[in-house]
């Protein structure tokens, strides 16, 4: 009977003693270390994120014009560097060539009948304000004389003022470049009309600018000289910086937007214009990446491993008397690695920063 009590007792205690272990153990198991971070406000800036296009800042664009005459030449190749007044293009027109011989016999003309009165205005004030007239006509005085040659003087002026009008129309048919830059297409069957091609691309690639399109919603939070950071999936390691220089009064127009990357959407976009602060090895026409940082203002903000979405919400997990508590919050604009929390969470307040995937609201918490 004794040794029954013993062993009894003995058993009792091992059964406590084990209990306690199972409490310890799932105590501390139940207890996770996390990292927390504190709710604060602080200063963002909010980043319009859009596509853009790598443009030349000065560029000119010549297209076949029919009525400055047949295409004769164009002189330059693709990647020639030009002056400005290089010679791009030349137009030949036979009619204009025709008109402007005809106006320089007519200023001969009158010249030499004009050269002819004067000899005779000379022979009539030697004769006594008279001379000769054409055979079986009467004598010509010196005031007839005189009325004849304000005539050739009048036709020569005409003839003249003729002569210079087709010389501007005959410079026409040169076309010369306006700026100093590189030949970039040269394209002799470009057309006509306003899908057409144009003959001759000059670009100034020492000025490059980047073509943005930004939405209806935020092109309003768009101001020149705002800062820009540029990207390229062809050098994703690399950014460029940028400044907004204009900002579109104008949305595109749908022919612009069909051209434009990915191609019209039927959203209103307004175009805007980034100056380069610093060179871009892309080619003309490369797709870009364009965050634009536009307003700054005091927010509430969480570092967005903070945050977690489920079901198209957004979630975190505060820290409440030592332990996580699952609390939906709406969020605002993200600056860099912050997003705004305009509710769930209170300044001050500490929440898991990066939660595991198994933190469940309600476990026991630990801050390493």
């Amino acid at each position: 009977m004794k040794h029954r009590k013993i062993w009894i007792g003995s058993g009792l205690v091992l059964l406590i003693a084990a209990m306690l272990t199972v409490y310890v153990i799932r105590n501390t198991q139940a207890q996770a270390e996390v990292k927390t971070v504190k709710a604060a406000r602080e200063e963002i800036r909010e980043e319009i994120v859009t596509s853009g296009v790598l443009e030349a800042g000065r560029q000119q664009e010549v297209y076949l014009d029919p009525e400055r005459g047949e295409l004769a030449e164009i002189p330059v190749k693709p990647g020639k560097k030009v002056k400005k007044g290089t010679v791009l293009v030349r137009y030949r027109n036979d009619l204009l060539d025709s008109e402007k011989q005809q106006a320089e016999m007519q200023i001969e003309a009158a010249r030499v009948k004009r050269s002819g009165l004067l000899r005779q205005l000379e022979e009539a004030k030697k004769a006594g304000q008279s001379v000769p007239g054409v055979p079986g006509g009467g004598a010509v005085s010196e005031e007839q004389i005189r009325q004849e040659i304000r005539l050739a003087e009048l036709e020569m002026k005409q003839a003249q003022k003729q002569l210079e009008t087709l010389r501007k129309r005959l410079d026409r048919l040169t076309v010369r470049s306006n700026l100093s830059g590189t030949v970039v297409q040269v394209n002799p069957n470009g057309g006509r009309g306003a899908s057409a091609e144009p003959l001759v691309i000059v670009a100034d690639l020492e000025d490059l600018k980047v073509r943005a399109d930004v939405s209806e919603l935020d092109v309003m939070k768009v101001k020149k000289g705002q800062s820009v950071i540029i990207r390229s999936d062809a050098l994703p390691d690399e950014e460029w910086k940028g400044e907004v220089i204009r900002v579109g009064e104008l949305p595109r127009s749908d022919e612009k937007m069909a051209a434009a990357p990915g191609g019209g959407s039927g959203q209103v976009v307004y175009p805007v214009e980034v100056r380069l602060k610093t060179p871009i090895p892309l080619k003309l026409g490369s797709n870009l990446i364009v965050e634009i940082a536009a307003e700054k203002r005091k927010a509430l903000t969480l570092p967005q491993e903070a945050v977690r979405e489920e079901q198209g919400k957004s979630f975190v997990f505060a820290v409440e008397k030592g332990k996580a508590v699952r609390r939906e919050v709406k969020v605002g604009i993200s600056s860099g690695d912050r997003l705004e929390i305009l509710s769930g969470v209170k300044p001050g307040e500490t929440v898991v920063l990066d939660p595991p995937e198994d933190l469940r609201s309600g476990t026991e918490v630990k801050a390493r």
